[in-house]
């Protein structure tokens, strides 16, 4: 994948391939456990912070990753510190925030009759792909973001507020709310892609979320323990 930068009236792509190889990092979901992490205590750690859509809601993040339009979001997001991978079919929308460290994305969805890659094709088409400029394929904002992570080169990813299941009250602050049969249908997708991503991505993943379904599979600390 590239990401895009601004540069006067232009969007030059730059690879940010590796960038961060052999790092480890810190992966904020927004699922509800994500209430009961103590901010300072998280950011002690030292660690590297990536979070997605709502969780800079609650932590302070030197990653931020999102898809949805700006109007989804609060517009305090724009000028924090944080890294900004978004959306480049929001592109115009967002620099009407004057966004500080903002790195434009493009993203695949369906194939021409509306279907959906399954995990295979996620992992084999996305994640697994060795390059500089590739594009992510879509099918929610954690699975875009597993592909970055990989892409970036992390070796080990800490995830935390990833409960798939429950009540999400971080996403019920945006206006725009899935209902529950495709809030379930993307959960099952983001489910499998992760397993996928611990079998061959080469990425280790820990779980720091407590009763989580992805303690089936991943070895689970807890985040005073990382």
């Amino acid at each position: 994948m590239a990401l895009f930068t601004r540069e006067g009236d232009n969007f030059p792509p730059l690879s940010w391939h590796h960038k961060y190889a052999g790092q480890e990092v810190v992966f904020c979901g927004t699922g509800p456990s994500l209430w009961e992490i103590d901010s300072a205590q998280l950011k002690a750690t030292e660690k590297l912070i990536f979070g997605i859509n709502n969780s800079f809601e609650l932590l302070d993040l030197d990653f931020w990753m999102a898809y949805d339009s700006p109007d989804d979001f609060d517009g305090k997001i724009w000028n924090t510190p944080a890294i900004k991978f978004y959306n480049f079919d929001h592109l115009e929308e967002s620099l009407k925030y004057n966004p500080r460290n903002i790195f434009f994305y493009k993203s695949v969805g369906p194939d021409t009759e509306g279907r959906w890659p399954n995990s295979d094709h996620f992992f084999d088409l996305g994640i697994a792909l060795r390059g500089p400029l590739i594009n992510f394929l879509f099918e929610g904002t954690f699975t875009m973001s597993l592909q970055m992570l990989n892409w970036l080169g992390f070796k080990r990813v800490f995830l935390i507020g990833c409960d798939f299941g429950g009540e999400s009250k971080l996403s019920r602050l945006s206006d725009v709310y899935p209902g529950n049969k495709r809030q379930a249908e993307v959960l099952k997708i983001s489910l499998d892609v992760l397993k996928k991503a611990h079998q061959k991505s080469g990425i280790e993943f820990i779980s720091c979320t407590p009763n989580s379904p992805i303690n089936d599979f991943l070895p689970y600390k807890s985040i005073d323990k990382i």
